[in-house]
């Protein structure tokens, strides 16, 4: 199982793994740069399903129910396309305590 956002639901969920494959031979990869810095290194044809950035903007439930199409990591146009994109923050330690029993 995967952890994903579900666009319909517009929720995060696990979801089953229907098919896995390993590739040999030389393998065209391509990193994804996002305007935060975070960094995503992928195969070119891994399926992403890009939000436009002016849509974005106007209209924050498309990030969720968009019907933007599923494209090549590769076929991302920068400046144009967001990613949705799960974030993990540190938070500061408010208090720590150790017992023994």
């Amino acid at each position: 199982r995967v952890l994903c956002f579900d666009r319909l639901g517009g929720h995060l969920k696990h979801a089953a793994v229907l098919e896995a494959r390993t590739e040999t031979g030389p393998v065209e990869w391509t990193k994804v740069v996002l305007s935060d810095g975070t960094a995503l290194d992928m195969t070119a044809d891994h399926p992403v399903q890009p939000v436009s950035a002016a849509a974005s903007q106007t209209q924050p439930q498309g990030l969720f129910w968009s019907n933007s199409p599923i494209v090549g990591a590769a076929g991302l146009r920068a400046g144009v396309d967001c990613l949705l994109v799960l974030k993990v923050l540190p938070v500061p330690v408010e208090q720590v305590v150790t017992r023994r029993e």
